[in-house]
């Protein structure tokens, strides 16, 4: 009898746990499921309203101008500008990764797919196709490509945080180097893609870098130099800075020596993760990363602060990246191939106004027109008409 329940008290516990492993995945597949698919509504919409509705070149607006300006994209362009997204960033990671597996008739396969891709939409929006087109449209692959490292640095960067904040961190301080240094202006727009590509390519590559004793001062170095050029900054008589060769000496030897000690005092600490299993891929690796580290102990805090953080960049920088974006690419298109539309209004009266750009989206008879420098007007009439 004591057998019978000590066998059924552990087919119980057996299930139970089982239930507990099935729950867990569930609740992580959902909260995956509802970040990513807001997070792509939120990336095509704001594509969209960057394109048609982002002002000239160098005009700017905040988030919130952007999600109060709801402008109703029919069904149909939302979706056929997200599948093309989903696309892009599908065959970009599966080159990324049979690359890095080494697989090269694989990847040669995908990037084959990739070029034919390529040609393909410049038919779609060129009206003539030729090679100097072909090449200008490659311009269209920065979208895809940021949003490609925004989805990999929360995965390949929550096995090991410090790494890859230090390395976007790296990223933008040596971007800041360059364009102080060589008197560089680069538009808002690219300052914005620039940046954000700085960030996540350097924070991806330090993931690369094993965890050493010759080498780990480097981990430190973005976050002591940022303190340090503050302290340097704040203590000096003048409030600009000129950059030259002694004052990158003051900045970079003391942040050296500071981020060395850093990384003694820390030695015991910083040790390598294990390597990922080779059978592992896909949203089922991403599942199993995300339980470890929210299972153990000994990273769960530093893992959820990681993901909470990325997660709250990717809300706040998706809508910036995207409109920068449209905004390049329509610089590339938008003479030749989007040609502006005479829109015809008619007042209750009857009476005719002409507006100059082109209908976007109309809903409840109030037309969002796109005018002549890319800026939003509403009108609400019953009756117009377009002459193309």
């Amino acid at each position: 009898m004591d057998k019978m329940e000590k066998s059924a008290s552990e087919i119980v516990e057996i299930v139970i746990t089982k239930l507990h492993k099935i729950y867990r995945k569930l609740t992580l597949i959902t909260l995956i499921v509802a970040v990513v698919s807001s997070l792509s509504y939120l990336a095509t919409y704001s594509f969209l309203y960057g394109y048609y509705f982002g002002g000239e070149f160098d005009s700017s607006f905040s988030n919130l101008e952007v999600l109060t300006r709801i402008i109703p994209f029919h069904q149909k362009t939302l979706a056929f500008t997200w599948f093309i997204l989903a696309l892009s960033i599908s065959l970009i990671m599966y080159a990324l990764k049979f690359a890095m597996e080494k697989k090269l008739l694989n990847t040669f396969v995908v990037l084959l797919i990739l070029t034919v891709f390529h040609v393909l939409m410049t038919m779609f929006f060129y009206q003539n196709i030729n090679l100097k087109n072909n090449l200008y449209f490659l311009i269209v692959w920065i979208f895809p490509i940021i949003l490609s490292l925004m989805i990999l640095f929360p995965i390949i960067g929550s096995r090991t945080p410090l790494k890859s904040i230090a390395g976007g961190f790296s990223g933008v301080i040596l971007f800041i180097f360059i364009v102080v240094f060589f008197q560089i202006t680069p538009n808002e727009s690219w300052i914005i893609i620039l940046v954000n590509s700085a960030f996540f390519i350097f924070g991806l590559l330090f993931c690369l870098i094993p965890y050493s004793n010759r080498w780990n001062f480097i981990f430190f170095m973005p976050f002591s130099f940022i303190l340090w050029t503050l302290f340097v900054k704040n203590a000096s008589a003048t409030d600009h800075l000129t950059l030259d060769i002694r004052l990158l000496c003051l900045l970079i030897l003391p942040s050296f020596l500071i981020s060395h000690l850093i990384a003694v005092r820390f030695e015991d600490r910083l040790v390598n993760p294990p390597k990922k299993p080779k059978d592992k891929s896909g949203l089922d690796f991403i599942i199993q990363e995300l339980s470890q580290g929210i299972i153990n102990p000994k990273s769960r805090n530093g893992f959820i602060a990681f993901i909470l953080l990325c997660t709250l960049l990717a809300y706040v920088g998706t809508p910036r990246i995207s409109i920068a974006s449209a905004k390049v690419i329509r610089t590339i298109t938008s003479i030749s191939e989007i040609q502006t539309e005479a829109i015809i209004v008619y007042d209750p009266k009857g009476k005719q106004k002409e507006i100059k750009g082109r209908a976007v989206a109309e809903e409840d008879g109030v037309i969002y027109i796109s005018n002549e420098n890319w800026e939003l007007e509403q009108i609400k009439t019953d009756q117009f008409h377009i002459h193309r």
